[in-house]
């Protein structure tokens, strides 16, 4: 296993803006790993020449709609790290100065390898116990966030290798819908660790709006969850099946993806 944090993106014609991130960066290059995946891009494809020789590229040739989770899970399936964070294109992690690359522990045994591994990386440090589900893009966190702001789901944050495998990352039953991303939260929640502070780089990873402004990936989703309730094969609000046989049922493939 490799023991360096691996930084994982997912990229959709934006060719600037991963410039940007590649280029914050370059100074910790010898800190991290670094992997980012295209999600279908037809304009501006992701290619070899586009990335530094110390970051791995895939790229998913054709375009399936909304795929954000689905190159996620593809990222996880794909790395060798202990530790991995996933990030989206227009957020980057604050390493401005030694001490700020914080974490927030869940009080799980699963994660005990986490605290004794990172304490003493780049002087990190658990500033307290964090109520799962704060948005990690929008709120400096060495503060606890408390009320409302508490009840985003987490879109940015490190998960260990070990424990994605253990579940099935998202659910790939929702792939290629709005919402997917509410199948990991449901199923990962003690797992997943966001971080103490991030930068937002720009409003939007995605420079095509009408991709996330179209109803029909989120209507597709609640389509689907609500078809599964009431057939009774998942539990309501949940978002868990009555057993994974029921689900196998229904996944949908992976699609193909070419190695950069």
């Amino acid at each position: 296993m490799n023991e360096k944090i691996r930084i994982n993106y997912t990229y959709y014609n934006n060719p600037e803006l991963l410039q940007e991130v590649i280029q914050y960066y370059e100074p910790y290059s010898n800190e991290f790993d670094f992997s980012v995946i295209d999600d279908g891009s037809q304009i501006h494809p992701l290619t070899k020449d586009m990335l530094p020789d110390n970051w791995i590229g895939y790229r998913i040739e054709e375009d399936l709609g909304w795929g954000n989770e689905v190159a996620r899970n593809i990222l996880m399936r794909r790395t060798s790290n202990t530790w991995n964070a996933l990030l989206d294109l227009d957020i980057v992690i604050d390493l401005s100065e030694p001490g700020s690359l914080h974490f927030f522990g869940a009080s799980t045994t699963s994660i005990s390898g986490f605290v004794k591994y990172f304490h003493n990386y780049r002087g990190c440090k658990l500033v307290h116990q964090f109520p799962y589900g704060a948005r990690t893009d929008y709120f400096d966190f060495t503060k606890e966030i408390t009320g409302n702001a508490g009840n985003f789901a987490i879109n940015s944050f490190i998960v260990s290798r070990e424990s994605w495998q253990e579940t099935y990352g998202y659910d790939m039953v929702f792939a290629y819908t709005y919402g997917m991303d509410a199948t990991l939260v449901a199923n990962n929640q003690e797992a997943m660790m966001p971080f103490g502070k991030l930068k937002k780089l720009c409003n939007q990873a995605v420079p095509d709006m009408s991709r996330i402004l179209n109803q029909s990936v989120y209507q597709e989703f609640y389509d689907l969850y609500n078809h599964y309730i009431e057939s009774g094969e998942m539990i309501a609000e949940l978002f868990k099946w009555k057993s994974e046989d029921k689900r196998l049922k229904y996944i949908k493939p992976f699609p193909d993806v070419v190695d950069l």
